[in-house]
């Protein structure tokens, strides 16, 4: 066998060669781009709603830890901190005092502050009829004593399932994919 028939004799693509190329290449991208669009709202949600599972988790073990009650509200991520607003302007981790359950009476009260979600991305009840903004509160058996439910959900019009964050009574939250309903309008 000689170098020209296993090179090729150096000779390169035909016009009509790329152009057939270039038709395969694009309706491939057509058909494989929504799905890529898909693929990263999923994994945008998945790291958002495991942010609160992170906060979840870390007021129950800082409950159990510490053998005290360690709240976990919504927060508007002003200065100071404190809670208002709903989730979807942040959180805050912290021990709240006595009298005021509903506020953070010194910074080193204050575990953690969580951001707000970016732009487009929402959360609600599992529902879908309320956007979330009650204090949750762990004892310090590390049970929460109720069960609730938030529904992350992608920007209006793309097509990802929503992922919820379910949280039992004993303080235990999980994951589940499509367990409710993102509300058409944006709440």
């Amino acid at each position: 066998m000689d170098r020209k028939s296993v090179t090729g004799g150096g000779r390169g693509l035909t016009l009509l060669e790329l152009l057939i190329a270039l038709a395969v290449l694009a309706v491939s991208l057509t058909t494989v781009a929504p799905a890529f669009s898909k693929l990263g709202h999923s994994i945008r949600l998945g790291r958002e709603a495991g942010r609160l599972v992170e906060a979840l988790n870390l007021a129950r073990s800082e409950a159990i830890l510490a053998r005290e009650t360690i709240a976990l509200c919504p927060s508007d991520n002003g200065a100071p901190p404190r809670c208002g607003g709903d989730y979807r302007s942040g959180w805050l981790v912290y021990r709240p005092a006595s009298d005021d359950p509903g506020q953070i009476p010194q910074a080193e009260d204050l575990i953690r502050r969580f951001d707000g979600l970016p732009p487009g991305y929402r959360v609600s009840n599992r529902a879908g009829t309320r956007v979330p903004d009650e204090r949750l509160t762990f004892y310090p058996d590390g049970s929460s004593r109720r069960s609730l439910g938030f529904l992350f959900c992608p920007p209006a019009g793309t097509s990802a399932p929503p992922l919820a964050v379910v949280l039992n009574n004993v303080g235990r939250p999980r994951l589940a994919w499509n367990d409710g309903s993102c509300p058409e309008e944006v709440l």
